[in-house]
């Protein structure tokens, strides 16, 4: 067997080879720029040659494996490659404890700039503490790191010394300050804790922050001469404590030995290691309600997201109750979800209902949570302890972060998995003339806004709480992606003629009554809602049975003969009032975050008349709701509409039913939060990339092997690539190893724009590349796109498109030139991942089929900032033959109708376009197409403008 170790040993070849990866050679990857700041594009293409080197080498080799996860991570995050982590031991060991509490803070290493000992010298110099801190070493920072100590007599400079002086210094520190930028490993965390001392590490320093777990066996704080003081004197002044962690740090590197690594690599020669990126995913979540029984919105969301993660993630859900009485409880919802549920003490459910009485009666216990949890130190101590074990750590609601805020590792993902804006929501429902009820909800935003600021994502409900988070925090929507509230949609099939014939017959309900349903719990908005259905529309549509079912009746009384009140239900009563429905009625005036009753509705194909406020978060994807005003009149008026059509209103419950299934299934959202999450921890702790290059594909394996080699040899090297395949078979290819981090995923979901927003979903880019699958880019693409990139000003650009088969009525080329800036093309359409997540992405209503939803995006893009035209970022994409039906003229042809929704949006801008392409003059059936659009939005030949209608009577279609 051979065992290498580095840059260039591993490119030996040999059967039974094991890289065991010590160092990455960082200057070509994470640290190029800074090491090349003035690097030309000869640069850019030798560590091009470089990373294939690397890659052609590493691929050949038996088993891969590193000695630290920073290692492994910057593998896959420059490479596309797993490795499996194992940590090596101390080689020279005669480190042991000392006898005291110590004396000084020791610094050992070379001097150099990225080993950040500046850092620490203006940590000293900020505290007025009579502290010490001993530097051992040399090296070419040596000469600034002493200007910048001047003379202060607190620091003082050893330089070389004696591996038993090294020792004997290890044994009389306080701690040991490890402070470097993004190291591989570091032996000094091990050397300290075999000398018994905590360590002292920054959240970027690499491998030590995954080695050193905070308030355990050290310290890891920010990089910053502040935090840094901070931790130094909390050691000064709690050194029984800094002496105790330092001893289970010793407990730690104990266990550790080469005996161990060895057997390992040996096994690994002979019979290779499993592949790593397949190892269990390990996700806390963590709230302060159960899931089960999934009652009420907040609670079906937590069941529906968290169910089906994928087959190697493992959710581990850790609740309590906020009602007393309840006994502690862990079961398996699903085969990867497992809840937990530790009841509140007395203690604090007495604490909780003394505060609620001086907030005026309002439950409080979740918002004041944060501040109050200590009452119940089993929860406190089950929630740690899952945050400990966890790669991922999902905080459902802000109130649990400040319990373990201090505990969270600097490589693990943290989410914010907000259901509502809390601060938004909150002051609504909260009285601001009372001083108690204010210091609540200033306790609640002070909460939210720490989480979401520490939180490496957050996903919202919607994409107006996505904007709100925005405006009223700060934060980035390049951190925050719309997860949408959903219903278990395959649970059950939607009700047959016959299913709603038979439970009319059940509920006493006449097979001629026109039904419409609005259910509810007790919240608030809820019960207003139910009292305008059941207070004043039931008078305005007297015609109209009215049904009010749940928890929002308790206490209502039905004023009319046309209103009954069910109460609560359990859920399968509740699906018969629902196939007994004509329609969902749904008058919501306020609140926040997403109606999930609105999914209970389309999946049991009901159409829905609603306002805006309960169809928000909702895409509204084929004709299934009517959007409406919130007065009497205006919902009437539609409930009569429904009344007078009962064609289409079957027709709407069917698109409703598509919809539901195709965009707000928790089956499929829980499958594409679960790919969320694995792609953000196999980069965890790392810069995220510069692109992500976003493919959607259907039914062209071929052609995206040929764009996967394409993608391998771009100059550019800091990108990953994300695959939506729409294929009916998962494409055979999609576990191979690229020379660069490739997430693949498979949906039966069709539809070219939907995967598009999927991608961008799931992207970690600061810049989203779209590309389509036929397509071959340049080698320069990527890289000259950069420099478009430098203006702030750019949020996107678009790139050149080549064709062939120009001018040849058997192809359809796909270019384009002559029409720069204004018809935009996803084929080459790059955009900064912050105004993609601003704008909520492409609009589904342009979907099936796809067509004019880049040119929507491209010009709602312009209206934030800059988008120029690059003919130096370049891709090829082959005309199309005619012969394939799908690309035929016929067919094409019949995409125009989606010119009708894109005049509608962008009036003025259309008609530029309209004019430019001239389709009018040379496109059979373009008229026909143009105002089957028309029609399919409720409009008719009236509503065509006297500028298009002109031109179009020009062209060789019939008159409009």
């Amino acid at each position: 067997m051979i065992v290498s170790s580095k840059v260039p040993t591993y490119a030996v070849r040999h059967p039974n080879h094991v890289v065991f990866l010590n160092h990455a050679v960082r200057i070509f990857d994470d640290m190029f720029e800074r090491r090349f700041p003035d690097a030309t594009i000869a640069d850019y293409i030798n560590r091009a040659r470089i990373h294939a080197a690397d890659h052609a080498a590493l691929t050949h080799v038996k088993a891969l494996m590193s000695q630290g996860y920073e290692v492994s991570r910057r593998l896959h995050r420059w490479r596309g490659l797993s490795a499996e982590v194992l940590h090596p031991p101390l080689g020279f060991n005669d480190f042991h404890p000392g006898e005291n509490l110590g004396e000084f803070f020791l610094l050992a290493g070379r001097l150099h700039p990225w080993k950040r000992f500046d850092l620490l010298i203006k940590a000293i110099k900020a505290s007025s503490r009579d502290m010490s801190l001993v530097i051992v070493g040399e090296g070419e920072h040596s000469e600034e790191l002493h200007a910048l100590a001047g003379n202060d007599p607190r620091i003082k400079f050893l330089g070389r010394v004696s591996d038993e002086e090294l020792v004997d210094l290890y044994s009389r520190a306080i701690a040991i300050p490890f402070i470097p930028q993004r190291e591989d490993y570091g032996y000094v965390t091990l050397e300290a804790f075999a000398s018994g001392r905590p360590v002292l590490t920054c959240t970027d320093s690499g491998e030590p922050a995954q080695i050193v777990r905070n308030y355990e066996t050290g310290l890891v704080v920010k990089p910053t001469p502040a935090d840094l003081c901070s931790a130094l004197e909390w050691f000064w002044d709690n050194r029984q404590d800094a002496r105790e962690m330092g001893l289970r740090g010793l407990e730690q590197v104990s266990r550790m030995s080469w005996a161990n690594t060895a057997y390992a690599l040996a096994g690994a020669a002979m019979e290779g290691i499993a592949d790593p990126a397949q190892a269990p995913l390990k996700v806390a979540v963590l709230d302060m309600q159960p899931i089960d029984p999934p009652t009420g919105g907040g609670r079906l969301r937590l069941l529906g997201l968290y169910h089906g993660l994928g087959e190697r993630t493992r959710a581990n859900y850790i609740g309590t109750y906020d009602w007393p009485g309840e006994r502690f409880r862990a079961h398996a919802l699903t085969p990867t979800l497992f809840e937990t549920d530790i009841p509140l003490t007395d203690e604090h459910h007495r604490a909780s209902a003394a505060l609620a009485e001086r907030a005026g009666g309002k439950n409080v216990i979740d918002l004041a949570f944060s501040r109050q949890a200590h009452f119940s130190p089993d929860y406190v101590a089950a929630v740690r302890k899952a945050t400990e074990e966890a790669h991922v750590v999902v905080f459902s609601h802000p109130w649990i972060y400040p319990l373990v805020k201090d505990q969270l590792r600097p490589n693990q993902v943290v989410i914010y998995e907000s259901h509502n804006v809390e601060g938004f929501l909150r002051a609504q429902l909260l009285d601001d003339a009372n001083p108690v009820e204010r210091e609540i909800l200033e306790g609640v935003i002070s909460d939210e806004l720490e989480c979401g600021r520490r939180a490496d994502w957050i996903l919202t409900c919607s994409h107006e709480d996505l904007l709100r988070f925005n405006r009223l925090y700060g934060f980035s929507p390049e951190k925050m992606r719309v997860v949408p509230n959903g219903v278990m949609a395959f649970a059950n099939p939607a009700p047959t003629p016959t299913d709603r014939s038979t439970a009319r017959q059940e509920l006493g309900l006449s097979a001629s009554a026109f039904v419409g349903i609005f259910i509810g719990s007790a919240y608030g908005p809820n019960v207003d809602a139910a009292h305008f259905i059941n207070d004043v529309l039931s008078t305005a549509r007297p015609e109209t049975t009215f049904i009010i079912a749940g928890g929002v009746g308790a206490g209502l009384r039905p004023k009319g003969s046309n209103v009954i009140i069910t109460g609560p239900l359990d859920d399968a009563t509740r699906d018969k009032w629902y196939a007994a429905a004509n329609f969902a009625v749904n008058p919501m005036m306020a609140g926040s975050g997403t109606n999930i009753k609105m999914f209970d509705f389309m999946a049991a194909g009901l159409p829905i008349i609603t306002t805006e406020i309960g169809a928000r978060g909702i895409d509204s994807v084929g004709d299934f709701m009517r959007v409406v005003a919130t007065d009497v009149d205006s919902f009437a008026m539609a409930i009569a509409e429904l009344r007078n059509a009962p064609e289409h209103c079957a027709a709407m419950g069917k698109a409703a039913r598509d919809c539901v299934e195709e965009s707000y299934s928790w089956e499929r959202i829980s499958d594409l939060l679960g790919r969320f999450m694995a792609m953000r921890e196999a980069m965890a702790g790392q810069s995220r990339p510069k692109y992500s290059v976003v493919i959607p594909s259907y039914e062209r394996h071929g052609k995206l092997g040929e764009l996967m080699e394409a993608l391998a040899h771009q100059v550019e090297r800091d990108f990953e690539v994300v695959v939506v395949d729409q294929s009916a078979n998962r494409w055979s290819r999609a576990d191979e190893a690229w020379g660069f981090p490739l997430s693949y995923y498979h949906s039966p979901v069709k539809g070219a724009v939907r995967a598009r927003n999927n991608g961008a979903m799931l992207a970690q880019g600061e810049i989203i590349a779209f590309v389509d699958d036929d397509c071959l880019p340049d080698p320069d693409w990527l890289s000259n796109a950069r420099k478009y990139f430098d203006d702030e000003a750019v949020v996107g650009l678009e790139g050149l498109i080549r064709s062939d088969h120009e001018n040849d009525p058997d192809w359809r080329p796909v270019t384009n030139v002559g029409f720069e800036g204004i018809g935009f093309m996803t084929a080459n359409l790059m955009v900064r991942s912050s105004a993609f997540q601003h704008l909520g992405g492409f609009d589904l209503q342009f979907d099936k089929p796809h067509f004019r939803e880049d040119t929507d995006f491209g010009w709602r893009l312009q209206d934030l900032g800059t988008v120029p035209y690059g003919r130096d970022v370049a891709v090829f994409h082959p005309a199309q033959p005619r012969s394939i039906e799908r690309e035929s003229l016929a067919e094409r042809t019949k995409f125009f109708c989606k010119d009708a929704l894109l005049w509608n949006k962008h009036p003025e801008r259309y008609r530029e376009l309209f004019i430019a392409e001239g389709h009018f003059l040379y496109t059979p059936g373009f008229k026909d197409a143009l105002m089957a659009g028309f029609h399919a939005m409720g409009k008719t030949a009236k509503d065509v403008p006297d500028w298009m209608k002109e031109r179009l009577l020009e062209g060789t279609s019939e008159p409009a």
